[in-house]
């Protein structure tokens, strides 16, 4: 399977892909230039400014080391309770285990939500425990500054407002007594909007007062937990939404489709300037092989349009672009949203191309459905 990263690769841990977002870069070289030039040079003055600068690099890599552990964590408690694993990405605002599915059991997100907050504990103890017994007056420093952060870290999670771990373990709390995944889910978003703003009136406040960068950045995570909090409920009630009905009822029957073998040259000229599609579905002899995408030809520079063809640059058939003509649309709505593309090719009983199915597709079957409710 092509997998379409968005970042840079790094490595597989446990089978699982780690991949470092581009936005990772600024924030790490931020840490690390704040750690250098003011944390560690206020704490060790008489220092030499390149040993600030070793150790401002050294903490800065061994916290997202910790963050990589903190996500970890969760995967791996949610592989083990059946929930297939995409990848963890670290990113500007720390990292993401990204969940092929939801999972479908109040004790089991309790499960998954506290691994996190619990390692970072764990991790800020190792780094606590290494600054007492530590002998060395830059590692005491390095790993004092650790060991606050983790626990910072952890705090920062519990906070109990969604989707942060501490807003996923209030919803598993209310999910148990109550029986409703939805309705706890909203409770817990509500939490979530209200804290955002609680953030972002305070980076506010902090601006006023002269604190511009600290201000600055609590308003920008206020904004990305509100975003992350409404984004999550929405994506949650469209796949309620769809539930009961299935991908033979929504599916497109009559689609164009293009050969492996065309040239990209004639794939954008003759079909997707023409018929004005940024996608379609690559089939070989009545056989579907893949699905090929606007964001493929982009991938690629034009001189080369003319050299490769639609199998050179198309994702090829795997499980995450298809599904049955039975199954139900909210799996279909599951799968689009996570697979990079939002399109998924649909099967029948004998794996022949049936038909086409998009995110968009859902989407507005869903809002005309709430606006009827």
């Amino acid at each position: 399977m092509k997998r379409k990263i968005r970042g840079l690769y790094i490595a597989k841990i446990f089978g699982i892909p780690i991949t470092l977002d581009y936005s990772w870069f600024i924030i790490f070289g931020l840490i690390a230039w704040s750690l250098s030039g003011g944390y560690f040079a206020d704490l060790l003055p008489g220092v030499q400014g390149p040993v600030h600068w070793v150790m401002g690099i050294g903490a800065a890599l061994l916290l997202f080391l910790s963050i990589l552990f903190h996500e970890m964590a969760h995967a791996l408690i949610a592989r083990s309770k059946g929930i297939p694993i995409r990848g963890i990405t670290l990113h500007v605002f720390g990292g993401v285990a990204e969940m092929k599915q939801e999972v479908d059991d109040p004790k089991s997100e309790l499960k998954m939500a506290a691994a996190g907050p619990a390692t970072s504990i764990a991790i800020g103890l190792f780094f606590g425990l290494l600054t007492v017994l530590s002998g060395s007056i830059f590692l005491k420093a390095m790993f004092g500054y650790l060991f606050y952060i983790n626990i910072v870290l952890a705090v920062f999670n519990l906070i109990p407002g969604f989707p942060l771990d501490g807003g996923r373990i209030l919803r598993a709390i209310l999910w148990i007594y109550t029986g409703d995944m939805y309705q706890s889910t909203r409770w817990a978003t509500l939490a979530g909007r209200a804290i955002s703003y609680l953030f972002m009136a305070y980076g506010f406040v902090l601006m006023l007062s002269g604190v511009l960068f600290g201000g600055i950045w609590l308003v920008f995570i206020g904004f990305f937990l509100l975003h992350a909090a409404e984004s999550s409920f929405r994506l949650l009630m469209l796949k309620r939404g769809l539930t009961g009905m299935n991908v033979e009822q929504l599916m497109i029957r009559n689609v164009n489709t293009v050969s492996p073998d065309l040239i990209v040259q004639n794939l954008v000229e003759d079909h997707m300037l023409r018929q004005r599609h940024h996608s379609f579905p690559v089939l070989e002899n009545g056989n579907p092989v893949g699905i090929v995408t606007l964001h493929d030809v982009k991938r690629i520079p034009k001189q080369e349009w003319l050299s490769k063809s639609v199998r050179d640059i198309m994702t090829p058939l795997n499980p995450d672009i298809t599904i049955c003509t039975k199954c139900e649309l909210s799996e279909a709505f599951v799968k689009t949203a996570s697979n990079g593309i939002g399109r998924l090719l649909v099967l029948d009983e004998t794996n022949r191309f049936a038909g086409y199915i998009s995110f968009r597709d859902l989407e507005t079957l869903v809002t005309l459905k709430l606006r009827e409710a």
